[in-house]
């Protein structure tokens, strides 16, 4: 065997990177999206926020500034150019949410855990962590 033939022989084929970036896009959308679509339903309101505002303990004059919140991270974690700062804010925001709520709500650190991972991974698999 010659040396060109170790050497072809001993390359791997690699990942796609188009595939990689695919991926990371659809990771982001998944996790904005949830981002809007909360922000949106505390701009809209209704019983169903009046309860979950109640069992969390927080007061009902904190939904506008959290809906105006959640859609700035949102927006600045879709900007290709901003999505490590918002991957960093998403990050503090589900943390706080984490913190204030505790163990107790499984199903909400359940989420809050699977959007810090997609987030993250997603601006990996972009390439907006420059990793």
């Amino acid at each position: 065997m010659n040396e060109a033939e170790a050497t072809s022989s001993s390359e791997l084929p690699k990942s796609t990177p188009a595939a990689a970036k695919w991926t990371g896009r659809v990771l982001s959308g998944l996790v904005g999206l949830a981002f809007l679509a909360s922000a949106v339903g505390k701009f809209v309101g209704g019983a169903g926020l009046e309860e979950g505002f109640a069992h969390l303990g927080l007061p009902m004059e904190i939904q506008y500034p959290l809906a105006i919140l959640e859609l700035v991270i949102a927006i600045i974690y879709l900007v290709p150019q901003t999505s490590v700062l918002g991957a960093i804010l998403l990050t503090g925001y589900i943390g706080g949410t984490y913190a204030h709520t505790g163990e107790s709500v499984m199903c909400l650190s359940c989420r809050s855990s699977l959007a810090f991972w997609y987030g993250w991974a997603s601006s990996y698999a972009t390439g907006g962590c420059g990793l």
